[in-house]
C-alpha cells in the first residue's frame, strides 16, 4: 500500500472550454483554489502481466481571492478508482 500527500493550486476555473468562453466576461475566477489531498492506493499483480489497483483520494479545498484573503468556506472532495490492467513493462 502506498500513501502520498499532495498539494496543488488551480489558478483558473476548471471545465471552461477553450475558444470564446475561455476569456469571456464573467467566466474568470478572482483568485485561486489551493487543494490538499492524500492518496492511498493498493496494487497487486494477479497473473503474469495482469494487475488490479484501488485508489482513494480525499482532498480539501481553500478558496482565496486576489488579495490573499480566504473567501467562502473550505470544502472537501474525493475520488475512488478501481483499475484492472495489463502491464507492458517487465515484471520485477
Amino acid at each position: 500500500m502506498k500513501t502520498l500527500l499532495f498539494a496543488w493550486k488551480y489558478g483558473w476555473p476548471i471545465a471552461i472550454p477553450f475558444g470564446k468562453s475561455f476569456k469571456a466576461e464573467g467566466e474568470g475566477f478572482p483568485g485561486y483554489i489551493r487543494e490538499y489531498g492524500v492518496s492511498l492506493n493498493y496494487q497487486r499483480f494477479l497473473r503474469n502481466r495482469l494487475f488490479a489497483q484501488a485508489d482513494v483520494m480525499p482532498a480539501w479545498q481553500t478558496f482565496v481571492n486576489d488579495s490573499g484573503d480566504k473567501i467562502d468556506q473550505d470544502s472537501s472532495t474525493g475520488s475512488r478508482d478501481c483499475i484492472l490492467g495489463i502491464s507492458f513493462c517487465d515484471v520485477i
